[in-house]
């Protein structure tokens, strides 16, 4: 095969051959109106009642410092959830917000099934996550895995939220906890329904 003189140009080439396919999509133009009423990023729901699904769950435990409770003591710390819930209808769709689920931990279980005051009044910790398990119509018929069953589906709820002021916890030298405004606005669950309530 000879030897090419001189570099190939694209533009030499023929054009590829028609596939019948249709031209790949791409996004419109924008105007800087266009954006005028979409709302900042971390944009705060309105107050209201509105579809969402979990969509990440993170693990935390308390920190006691200092001189824990007789509870923290007796038992343990306690476990807890981040469930990142995100707005499933419009016009708010893909908004979310942190919400905080206390758990307990498996000696607080042990102890409360064998009679333990201290121990059954922990399980009141548990409030939170019967009401949202019964909204998202969860309702196993033996043991079962919070996580793996019931957070693993990404369940489904109605939730009524209200806007609140910001707080950031903070724990001094002598273990005193204290909540200090942050100046910031967050959403905070009210109540836990089920997708068939009128919103």
């Amino acid at each position: 095969m000879p030897t090419p003189t001189h570099a190939i140009d694209t533009d030499e080439l023929p054009p590829p051959p028609s596939t019948g396919e249709a031209a790949p999509q791409v996004a419109p133009p924008m105007d800087p109106a266009d954006l005028g009423e979409v709302p900042e990023f971390g944009h705060v729901i309105p107050n209201g009642t509105y579809h969402f699904r979990l969509d990440k769950v993170y693990l935390n435990w308390n920190d006691p410092r200092g001189d824990a409770d007789a509870a923290t003591k007796l038992l343990g710390a306690q476990p807890g959830y981040g469930l990142l819930w995100i707005v499933q209808e419009e016009p708010h769709t893909g908004l979310s917000f942190m919400d905080n689920c206390p758990y307990i931990n498996a000696k607080t279980i042990e102890e409360a099934r064998a009679g333990n005051t201290t121990a059954k009044k922990l399980m009141r910790r548990l409030s939170k996550l019967k009401k949202i398990m019964a909204a998202a119509g969860f309702n196993p018929g033996g043991p079962y895995s919070v996580e793996g069953d019931f957070f693993g589906a990404n369940p489904e709820v109605k939730i009524r939220t209200n806007v609140a002021q910001k707080k950031q916890r903070e724990v001094d030298d002598d273990g005193q906890v204290k909540y200090v405004d942050t100046g910031k606005k967050q959403n905070e669950a009210v109540d836990y329904f089920p997708l068939t309530r009128p919103t």
